[in-house]
């Protein structure tokens, strides 16, 4: 339904700025000769479009496997959680039960507190007191056999996995393109427009109308897709949930009574 609404606006407004541009046009030059001729104009506009595309390509691009790289790295925090949930099984009963307290309570947190606060758009809190509980409820390896010792040295590699994944997250909640790039899209994508509507000026003005309609839903489509890849943990459109941390939750939390924080 969501997805069904975003295309309707789409269309409704690409269908409103081709309008906008063919009257504009026509009215600016009424029947006299083109802007453009065929001969000066195709080739110019063929350069203009050309460039414009590959901007938007290479701009794509890098969205995407910035919204992937964000994706996956909530996987991996959330299988760093469920990974650091089975280590604890070669600890001592009483410090088992710390650790899977605290992995609890971290996976809570970041389900209940830190996944609505970026889908707002707000940034996360500095706050990782969840996170520092984990290193906290680890024994003391002072007086600890060799082989406990190995264990927690094992487990604090996978509490700097579950560290760094963290940090990813949240650094790639931020947008990554600059906003000079942003300039230049939307700039690009009215330079375009303008010289469609200059060069495209048909006989009738309803063909007109729609060319010019169907290259706007092209460029906004391309444009708004940008936008969710660069914000995706806030986008409707595409979205990152918490659905892995919320699975490892239910892995970690199993046998351990509310509250876990």
């Amino acid at each position: 339904m969501r997805l069904l609404t975003s295309i309707l606006e789409i269309v409704a407004v690409s269908i409103a700025i081709g309008a906008i541009l063919t009257l504009g046009v026509r009215r600016a030059f009424g029947e006299r000769e083109r802007l453009l001729s065929n001969d000066g104009g195709s080739p110019a506009l063929r350069a203009i479009t050309a460039t414009y595309a590959l901007l938007l390509a290479f701009v794509l691009v890098v969205s995407l496997q910035s919204f992937e790289n964000a994706r996956q790295k909530s996987v991996t925090e959330a299988d760093a959680v469920v990974s650091l949930s089975n280590s604890t099984l070669l600890l001592p009963a009483p410090s088992r039960k710390h650790v899977g307290r605290a992995l609890a309570c971290y996976a809570q947190t970041v389900v209940d507190r830190e996944f609505p606060t970026m889908a707002t758009g707000r940034p996360v809190s500095d706050d990782d007191a969840a996170l520092k509980a984990i290193y906290t409820s680890l024994p003391n390896p002072t007086h600890a056999p060799a082989a406990q010792t190995s264990v927690e040295t094992v487990f604090l590699g996978q509490l700097s996995a579950l560290t760094t994944a963290r940090d990813a997250r949240i650094r790639s909640a931020r947008s990554n393109l600059p906003p000079l790039l942003w300039v230049v899209v939307l700039g690009g994508a009215i330079v375009v427009l303008l010289a469609l509507s200059a060069i495209t000026f048909v006989d009738r003005p309803w063909p007109q109308m729609w060319l010019l309609s169907g290259a706007t839903a092209i460029i906004v489509a391309a444009i708004l897709l940008i936008s969710a890849l660069n914000s995706p943990f806030a986008s409707q459109a595409v979205k990152i949930d918490a659905r892995p941390m919320r699975a490892a939750l239910q892995v970690v939390s199993e046998g351990i009574p509310r509250p876990y924080c």
